[in-house]
């Protein structure tokens, strides 16, 4: 059993990495865990308002589910780039009312990186 859960991890594995290079021909996809600030929220009336006013305010941002790390609030979060948080801390402070509903995280971002091999082929041309 453990041989067919092992070859379904690899074939997935090139799922991914060959679902970049289709897309993007040179490109792997990376997924790195990095750490995230997420702000909870009481209900997702109040979510969908701060996300408003994320917008409005251009405070870069995504609505996401709660990470298992963490149990509170709707179900829903706002998670953003710590910088981002430290940018904005007073106006994010008071849209999550209290210090209790702010965490820090580590979750996986997925980033597309460039192959070695097509970073040695467009060096070679540029000679």
């Amino acid at each position: 059993m453990k041989a067919a859960q092992h070859r379904a991890v690899a074939d997935l594995k090139d799922f991914f990495t060959l679902t970049a290079s289709a897309e993007m021909p040179g490109r792997r996809i990376l997924r790195v865990r990095k750490p995230y600030i997420v702000i909870t929220f009481d209900s997702r009336t109040e979510l969908y308002e701060a996300q408003s006013l994320c917008a409005l305010k251009g405070i870069q941002g995504r609505v996401i589910p709660i990470p298992p790390s963490v149990s509170a609030g709707c179900g829903l979060c706002w998670r953003m780039e710590p910088s981002e948080f430290e940018a904005h801390k007073e106006e994010l402070l008071q849209m999550a009312k209290t210090s209790d509903h702010v965490h820090t995280v580590m979750l996986y971002s997925v980033e597309n990186t460039a192959s070695d091999a097509s970073n040695d082929n467009s060096e070679e041309g540029q000679q």
